[in-house]
Order: C-alpha cells, then sequence, then structure tokens
C-alpha cells in the first residue's frame, strides 16, 4: 500500500539519521567537544489541526471546528565545538510533533547550522552562524513545506554571573516546497534582544524583546461556491511586521528546576487583504469587495517543572496557554476567524550524552 510505504519510508529515515546522529557524536574526536542530547514525550493539545492555508471554498468559510486529541514528540539535537572560548562549531537537530487524532497534521523539523564564535575586550563574546532548515507535514504522505536559511549575529554580554545581556539579528530566506505553502517565498528579517538578572545562584529573572518584519508572496486564492451562483477572490497580504517582549523566571530547588515564561505579540499587516466576490445569477449587481488590514494580538504563557533524575536523565512537564485576538473574524464578511486558543500539556524525557 503507498500508505504503509510511505510511513515506513519516513520512520526509516528519521531513524537512521538519528542514529548517525549519535555515532558520529559519540565518537573520539581529540580537541572537539561534543554534545548529544535526545528526548521523547507525550501530551495532549486541544486544537491539532492548524490552519496554514485556504485552498477551497469550504476552507475559506469554516469557522471554529478545532480537535484535541494525543500528541508525541521525539527530538534529537548534537554539535562538535572546537573549544569553549573560540573556535568553529556545527550544529544539527530533528524533531516531530506526531498528531494521533490527525496524522495529516503531524509535522517533522530538521536543522544543521554553522559557527565561528569569538570574544573580544573582557566578558564579551561574538557569534556568527549559517543555519539551513526544513519544515514537512503529514506523516501519512510526507510533504515538504518550505526550505529557508538564515544568517545571524550575535552578541553576548556577561559579568561575572551577576547579568548578562544577548542581542541577535538575523535574516532569512523561504522557499516554498510544496503546495500547501506555495506563497512562502521571501525574507524574514529580525532583531532580539534579552537581559538576565541573577538574583542568587538558584534565582533569575529574564527581559526579552523582539522586532521582526517579513516580505513574503501575497497568497491568492480564486474559488466557486454554491454551484456558480458567485466568484470569489481572495489576495492576503504576505508582508507583515511584528512585535514582542516577554519575562522568563526559573528557580532551582535540589534536583528541581521550575522554568516560567509570559509572552506578549503583536503583528500588523503592511496592506490589507482583499476578498472579491462577483455573483454570476445578477449581471447587474456590482463585484463586492471586502478589505482589512489583519492585525493579531497574542498572550502566552508557559510553565514547567523539571527533575535531573541522573546526571544525564531529565524529565519535565509543561502547561502552554496560548490566546491570539485577530481582527480577522470579527466580521461576517471576512474570509476565516484567526482568534483562537490553544493549550497543551507535554511529559517528557531526555537523555544526555
Amino acid at each position: 500500500m503507498k500508505t504503509g510505504g510511505s510511513i515506513k519510508s519516513f520512520l526509516v529515515k528519521t531513524i537512521v539519521l538519528m542514529f548517525f546522529h549519535a555515532v558520529f557524536l559519540s565518537g573520539a574526536l581529540p580537541g572537539i567537544e561534543k554534545y548529544l542530547q535526545v528526548g521523547i514525550g507525550t501530551g495532549w493539545k486541544n486544537n491539532v489541526n492548524p490552519v496554514y492555508s485556504f485552498s477551497s471554498a469550504s476552507e475559506i468559510f469554516k469557522r471554529g471546528g478545532n480537535e484535541g486529541g494525543a500528541i508525541f514528540l521525539f527530538n534529537s539535537e548534537g554539535g562538535l565545538h572546537t573549544s569553549r572560548e573560540r573556535g568553529f562549531s556545527i550544529d544539527a537537530s530533528i524533531g516531530g510533533e506526531l498528531s494521533l487524532m490527525s496524522m495529516e497534521n503531524s509535522k517533522l523539523d530538521s536543522m544543521i547550522a554553522g559557527g565561528y564564535f569569538f570574544p573580544f575586550n573582557e566578558n564579551n563574546l561574538m557569534r556568527f552562524s549559517l543555519s539551513f532548515h526544513n519544515a514537512t507535514v503529514n506523516f501519512i504522505d510526507p510533504e515538504s513545506l518550505y526550505i529557508d536559511t538564515t544568517f545571524s549575529v550575535a552578541h553576548i554580554y556577561y559579568s561575572d554571573n551577576i547579568y548578562s545581556l544577548f542581542f541577535r539579528l538575523s535574516t532569512s530566506w523561504y522557499k516554498s516546497t510544496g503546495d500547501l505553502l506555495k506563497y512562502l517565498n521571501g525574507f524574514f528579517s529580525s532583531f532580539e534582544s534579552s537581559g538576565r538578572i541573577f538574583i542568587s545562584e538558584h534565582f533569575y529573572i529574564e527581559g526579552l524583546a523582539a522586532f521582526s518584519i517579513s516580505f513574503f508572496d501575497d497568497q491568492i486564492v480564486e474559488y466557486h461556491r454554491h454551484h456558480d451562483v458567485y466568484y470569489g477572490q481572495l489576495v492576503i497580504d504576505g508582508r507583515f511586521y511584528s512585535l514582542s517582549k516577554g519575562l522568563t523566571t526559573g528557580f532551582d530547588i535540589g534536583d528541581f528546576s521550575f522554568p516560567v515564561t509570559f509572552r506578549y505579540f503583536y503583528s500588523r499587516s503592511f496592506s490589507s487583504d482583499t476578498h472579491r466576490i462577483l455573483y454570476w445569477s445578477d449581471v447587474e449587481k456590482k463585484a463586492v469587495v471586502h478589505k482589512k488590514t489583519r492585525v493579531d494580538n497574542t498572550i502566552e504563557m508557559n510553565i514547567g517543572a523539571n527533575y535531573n533524575i541522573t546526571e544525564n536523565i531529565r524529565a519535565g512537564v509543561s502547561y502552554l496557554a496560548h490566546r491570539n485576538f485577530s481582527n480577522v473574524g470579527e466580521d461576517y464578511a471576512d474570509y476565516g476567524d484567526y482568534s483562537r486558543t490553544i493549550h497543551s500539556i507535554m511529559a517528557e524525557i531526555s537523555y544526555e550524552f
């Protein structure tokens, strides 16, 4: 069967890559520092059907319909570094989210990155890096969504375990590799900053802020509805900017650690989305055009608890609450409803070689 063959091929590729990952990074390489971590997890999410794009009238006019269910996570990441103070590094990772209720929306991300880092002055570190990433969806019939490459420059300042500062400027190029996100072509740039204060050896507070700007292709959807009663054309602007800020804190008690993160995101399109409707049944009626500039406000909270079972094994649980408020969906004429609430509860265990 084609479906079974696709699943087996997908799982074999994943297992082989993780096996190669472990063998390669665990080998004895003099003068090279290395790390490898693998993990698995399971949990529940109230919405396992994300809307990537609109490809038909039924998807455009769909409202709500969230489907919750169990999910399974797996990941492997590792790297090689020439030294702690100065040198080159190469990192790779692969991670997947398998939705047991919606195999078509299960996803896999793989990434490889290389960089050069060096200190300058006192307590300052610079890092230049280049990464390549691929996103794949649908474990039944795997489809590559897109590839992207990112170049970034980062600066880290640390002051004798009192506080640290982090700044990063990055630019990414995206290329769509499938029909599902065929509009995802273009550039994405961001600036990130954070500052961490160490209240004590076991407690810290960190503030986060970021700005990003995206220039992707417009998404264009044409459709006929109700036996050709009318024709519709939807153009969704692919250019937008985003602002975010957040607060992270964490504290340790023996072998337990408790991270907490709160974040806020604001995003706005540069121009309006256009939904044009032409009624075939009434040739004298002019086309109806609805325009709206999309604006989203998102709040997010993540609470976790981790326990170091041994020096190499860690177990953890986490709860994520995500709420997006979008003006697309407030009016009946809107093409969709982007306001949504997501809850997820996860339990994971990881092993570091």
